[in-house]
């Protein structure tokens, strides 16, 4: 097992299947009238009891890696990985439907989720980002279990498809011609009780065929279009010029413990940490009163002494802290006039930054050479605009519960009114 925890419902990633999600996958895959089929992360067999409403007399087959998880229905059950390329060696499916383990990379060991995505990766031809968390590889092992014509059906949240390694799956997928919906619910909608995440859809079909595609569904619609196997949506054509003609983007510093390495005057008095150590920052949209970051490059007998406490708390095991060398020298960012919000829910933070280095709760907007001076104060005014507003959250990904998340890139591809435009 490659898990770095492997107790409790989050180390496994492990989500109740909604009944009407999984009665609505089931029924686009019984469609097609499969002999076999298989539930990967089965736990109670959601998917598995839906289809036999519609097929009773489909052969079931259920893998899980937590027995404690399983419930009581008849079918074949096969207690292992499904990523272990030994379990169901030479078998094939007619249909797939699966709730996968929504693990995040953070919680594999790195030689596991290494060979995951060197052998998953070589056997469709598309590089598995490290950044992959286990629903993407359960996605890729399931298409290799997939008989020729089948169909597969997977139920996810929707972030990661707009990730850029999301979309190299997906591009490989488009390629091969057996995406045939990818069907997301509109942010307000929960579908997954209780859970912060969007939901969608993943039809898939292991044959060349045409896909649809649509987004900010109701719950109602998305139900009734996983079923139908899509729904015909216009794609929103882009418009404008981009904020990366004029501008670069840059995420800040993550420093893998901010209790220790943010410090106000106070603590940076009370440990007698040198100027020169410290570098003046802003750690959070919600406070964005300037703080310390301390960044040690000469180590006095002041820093050494409080490199010391941060070993005594452990702070070198943190997972960004151990990946570095020394564990303690955090990475340098330039500070950047315009500082917006990484999260937001109502409005993005816009804030005018006069010198501070960002943490990785903000993204730093830096004007390219030969972008006119003006442009960067306009900039700043009409993000922080009703308008601005708007097309910043228009970009961002979105989540369940109203929160969104802008990544570089979404705010690179902002599209600029022309009345801002030089």
């Amino acid at each position: 097992m490659g898990f770095r925890a492997a107790t409790g419902k989050r180390a496994l990633g492990q989500v109740a299947t909604p009944p009407p999600a999984a009665a609505a996958l089931a029924a686009w895959v019984a469609d097609a009238g499969p002999r076999t089929l298989l539930e990967p992360g089965a736990g109670s067999f959601a998917f598995a009891r839906a289809a036999r409403r519609l097929l009773p007399d489909v052969r079931v087959t259920g893998v899980e890696i937590d027995p404690e998880a399983l419930g009581n229905f008849p079918a074949e059950v096969v207690v292992g990985d499904f990523l272990d390329p030994t379990v169901l060696a030479g078998r094939a499916f007619d249909a797939i439907l699966c709730n996968p383990p929504y693990v995040r990379h953070h919680y594999l060991a790195r030689a596991y989720k290494d060979e995951v995505a060197a052998r998953l990766g070589a056997r469709f031809g598309v590089r598995v980002s490290r950044l992959s968390g286990t629903h993407v590889y359960f996605l890729l092992r399931a298409l290799e279990l997939l008989a020729p014509g089948g169909r597969a059906a997977f139920l996810t949240g929707a972030e990661w498809l707009r990730a850029r390694y999301g979309e190299g799956v997906l591009a490989c997928l488009r390629a091969r011609g057996w995406l045939r919906a990818l069907l997301a619910v509109r942010a307000e909608e929960q579908v997954f009780p209780g859970v912060l995440t969007t939901a969608a859809a993943i039809l898939l079909e292991a044959s060349p065929g045409p896909c649809r595609e649509a987004d900010g569904l109701t719950r109602a619609e998305w139900l009734a279009a996983v079923a139908a196997g899509g729904v015909a949506r216009p794609r929103r054509a882009a418009e404008g010029v981009p904020l990366a003609r004029f501008f670069r983007v840059r995420r800040g510093v993550a420093t893998g413990a901010n209790r220790f390495f943010v410090l106000t005057d106070g603590e940076a008095r009370a440990h007698r940490l040198p100027p020169a150590c410290l570098v003046r920052c802003i750690a959070s949209p919600r406070d964005p009163t300037p703080r310390w970051l301390f960044r040690a490059r000469r180590l006095s007998a002041a820093v050494r002494a409080y490199l010391r406490r941060g070993e005594e708390a452990g702070v070198p095991e943190r997972y960004l802290c151990r990946t570095r060398d020394p564990w303690w020298r955090v990475e340098d960012v330039a500070p950047a006039p315009i500082l917006v919000g990484y999260m937001a829910r109502a409005r993005v933070a816009v804030l005018e930054n006069d010198g501070a280095v960002h943490l990785n709760l903000f993204h730093g907007i830096y004007p390219r050479e030969g972008t006119p001076a003006a442009l960067v104060g306009a900039l700043r005014r009409w993000l922080a605009s009703p308008g601005g507003q708007r097309a910043l959250l228009a970009r961002a990904r979105a989540y369940a519960g109203g929160l969104h998340k802008l990544e570089p890139r979404d705010l690179l591809a902002v599209p600029l009114p022309d009345a801002l435009l030089p």
